[in-house]
């Protein structure tokens, strides 16, 4: 009787490679998965995370508004201009602080609230400053001014604001659009230089 050489795989060993070959396939192939869906969730932008920048922003300038020739505290219910100290940069070298102009704007057709930054150098010459795109995808935008009438005795909200000098207060009232769903928001900021 002839004995046969073992050269070829059993049933059981064949089974055995075949199980460990997909179960490491489903782990890497899990791995994988769980990665994407945590990096979907951590590249997408958060609606508060943009709110809360936005608002950080126009209170920081609001509150270093103060009175300088040439340029006017002036408002309506969806465009705000603002004297107050800029940020700009001459030379990639040196950043400067100098007094210029911030205009927000709301364009209801767009959508869209900007920011146009002008310093002295561009007020003066008549031109057009850094334009941003702040916020997207806005149902409602809305400033109020909150003033103080000494004759009545009286503290009062109002649409524009075109007077000399400073509001006490700025109310702005936000309504974002954001996936399918409406988030409304609102921020009283005040102004030091008013009081």
């Amino acid at each position: 009787m002839k004995k046969f050489k073992k050269n070829s795989f059993t049933l059981i060993e064949i089974l055995l490679t075949s199980s460990l070959i997909l179960i490491v396939g489903l782990a890497v192939y899990s791995v994988l998965s769980s990665g994407l869906t945590l990096f979907k969730r951590l590249s997408k932008p958060y609606l508060e995370e943009d709110v809360s920048i936005f608002f950080t922003k126009i209170s920081k300038e609001l509150r270093n508004a103060f009175p300088y020739k040439g340029i006017r505290f002036l408002g309506d219910s969806h465009n705000l201009k603002i004297p107050t100290l800029i940020t700009s940069s001459q030379h990639i070298s040196c950043l400067t602080v100098e007094p210029g102009e911030i205009h927000y704007t709301f364009d209801p057709e767009k959508k869209e609230v900007e920011r146009i930054e002008k310093d002295l150098s561009n007020l003066f010459r008549e031109e057009q400053g850094l334009r941003r795109i702040l916020l997207e995808d806005v149902e409602a935008f809305k400033f109020k001014y909150y003033l103080y009438d000494p004759q009545r005795e009286d503290y009062f909200w109002v649409d524009s604001y075109t007077q000399e000098g400073f509001p006490l207060a700025v109310k702005l009232k936000l309504t974002l659009n954001y996936e399918g769903k409406t988030y409304n928001f609102s921020k009283t900021i005040t102004i030091p230089i008013s009081e």
